[in-house]
């Protein structure tokens, strides 16, 4: 499959550090989605020991608010370098499709239709932009939220955890079959 993404890797090492960075930042949103569950049990646990006051409970919803706001930062940040690294890069290669079709003879006009230069110059442009920028981010999001979920729920409950997990390779391969 990495052979179809070869022309994009010298665009996408362009581009480095802005992937690293944004990267960073949506593994630092995630991770601090995972504390936000974890918060609201302990707030819920100590209303329902039945002795609590306001002033236990302020600490948690500040946490979570200071939570809340790093994952705003950090969300804000993961799309401006990764989904703006990638229209970046959408733009270059759009430039380079133009300049190569401007160098091209009559001759090649004539043998190809104009509706499919044209579906290529933006179809297959924002499929390439997609990949690069949302399709990357949802591989890594679903890998690293994925694995957050089965350790915070092993380390609470191993066999609730257990349980829970059973059918999940039935579902795979449902949704393998059926979509």
């Amino acid at each position: 499959m990495l052979k179809e993404f070869r022309s994009i890797f010298p665009y996408i090492k362009k581009y480095k550090a802005n992937y690293l960075a944004g990267i960073f930042c949506l593994l630092v949103v995630d991770g601090a989605q995972v504390l936000i569950p974890r918060y609201i049990k302990r707030a819920v646990d100590l209303i329902a020991s039945g002795s609590f006051t306001l002033r236990q409970i302020y600490p948690i919803a500040l946490l979570m608010l200071g939570v809340a706001a790093v994952i705003s930062f950090g969300r804000f940040y993961w799309r401006y370098f990764i989904i703006g690294a990638s229209r970046q890069i959408e733009t270059q290669m759009r430039d380079k499709l133009f300049a190569h079709l401007m160098d091209l003879s009559s001759d090649f006009f004539q043998a190809n239709k104009t509706g499919d230069l044209m579906a290529r110059a933006t179809n297959d442009m924002n499929s390439v932009r997609q990949s690069i920028g949302m399709g990357l981010v949802s591989f890594i999001d679903g890998v690293y939220m994925s694995s957050m979920i089965l350790i915070a729920m092993v380390a609470d409950n191993p066999r609730v955890a257990l349980y829970t997990i059973i059918p999940l390779p039935l579902v795979t391969v449902l949704i393998f079959f059926f979509g």
